[in-house]
């Protein structure tokens, strides 16, 4: 069993954030990484993943962000646009199984983010099945 904490923080024209987040895994042969990636992680693109043996494991990942300006929810900010009232406060929740051997990983997951913006009649569900193949250069 395993507990992989994250924090970070983004600053940019598209978007600022302050981010925090817990995953929790167990299972079998856990490998020596940070777990699975998720489609928007720059880790999952750029990261070395190598399980040695055959690798089998459960997860739960659940964190939140404080969300100081996102362009595609509020608008520009340099003059009057489309956009409308953002929720500051965001929450995620994801769930998953994962398998890897040597370079190669299976994994399905799905994410639950709660409204990011005022009008959001409901909370996003995101299912992914991913699977990846690492190539050091």
């Amino acid at each position: 069993m395993q507990t992989i904490p994250q924090a970070g923080f983004t600053v940019g024209n598209i978007n600022r954030d302050l981010n925090a987040a817990a995953t929790f895994r167990a299972g079998w042969n856990l490998p020596n990484d940070f777990g699975p990636g998720r489609l928007d992680d720059v880790l999952a693109a750029t990261g070395n993943p190598y399980a040695k043996n055959l690798s089998l494991y459960g997860y739960v990942r659940a964190g939140g962000k404080y969300v100081e300006h996102d362009v595609f929810v509020s608008g520009n900010n340099d003059h009057d646009s489309l956009g409308v009232a953002e929720e500051h406060w965001v929450g995620e929740l994801e769930y998953g199984i994962a398998m890897a051997y040597k370079r190669f990983m299976l994994h399905w997951s799905n994410r639950h983010i709660t409204e990011e913006f005022e009008q959001q009649e409901r909370s996003h569900i995101v299912g992914v099945w991913m699977f990846s193949w690492s190539q050091p250069f």
